[in-house]
């Protein structure tokens, strides 16, 4: 009696080739996407964290009555400077001497970053000095660029602080 096995084909190593190919194909394709949206992530993530830091100056200022300043640096770094000089509530005039820098202060940011009021005031009413002017992570405003991520500056006004895209060709945040 004879028995027979049935149909042993296996795979053939076109069929292997094809479908190595198309994995292949498939890991490139991610792999862009991914730094692509990496990229963005980080712009977004940086300019969230400024804006989170800018409301802390702001409550600090509110809660302990006092002007509080925020100061861009190098380009890259922040901080955050309590105005406790002098004693007890200062002068309303920032001097990094004297006047006391927050712990956890300067932060470093891993894009520039563009202000062109030099210092922010928060005074003890939560008001903002100037009370115009935008914020801008400059490296996600670049032509050609590949980081275009959906929040890469803050718009400032006398209350608000509002996250946005900068529109390079109108030099604009566009608030969202």
């Amino acid at each position: 009696m004879m028995r027979t096995l049935g149909n042993r084909r296996g795979i053939t190593l076109v069929e292997l080739l094809v479908v190595i190919s198309v994995i292949g194909i498939l890991v490139l394709a991610l792999g862009f996407s991914y730094n692509g949206w990496s990229g963005r992530y980080n712009v977004e993530s940086e300019i969230r964290q400024v804006q989170a830091d800018l409301v802390s100056a702001r409550s600090m200022a509110m809660q302990d009555g006092r002007d509080f300043f925020v100061t861009f640096s190098g380009g890259t770094s922040y901080s955050v400077y309590e105005d406790d000089d002098p004693a007890p509530d200062g002068n309303g005039i920032l001097d990094t001497a004297q006047d006391t820098r927050i712990p956890g202060y300067p932060k470093t940011l891993a894009y520039p970053v563009t202000w062109a009021g030099g210092q922010i005031k928060f005074d003890s009413r939560g008001l903002i000095t100037p009370n115009t002017g935008t914020i801008v992570i400059t490296s996600s405003t670049a032509a050609g660029t590949t980081k275009n991520s959906d929040y890469d500056c803050i718009n400032l006004g006398d209350l608000k602080m509002d996250m946005g895209k900068w529109d390079i060709s109108g030099g604009v945040c566009n608030v969202k």
